[in-house]
């Protein structure tokens, strides 16, 4: 597999990227709908990922 690089997008509007291997799919598997701590510690405050865009070609969303 590909070392791929993904933008992922939390409801809250946090955003980062990140290198990760795996298909479109997979990647979008793994982030869409998880939560992910988007606060400085020691918050716990969670926001759900929304958003992956994959190589700048590849975007997919999570829907409700």
């Amino acid at each position: 597999m590909l070392d791929r690089i993904a933008t992922v997008t939390t409801e809250n509007g946090y955003q980062w990227t990140t290198r990760i291997n795996g298909t479109n799919e997979s990647i979008s598997k793994y982030f869409l709908g998880a939560y992910f701590h988007t606060e400085p510690f020691p918050s716990e405050v969670m926001s759900q990922a929304v958003k992956v865009v994959i190589d700048d070609t590849y975007t997919a969303y999570f829907l409700d």
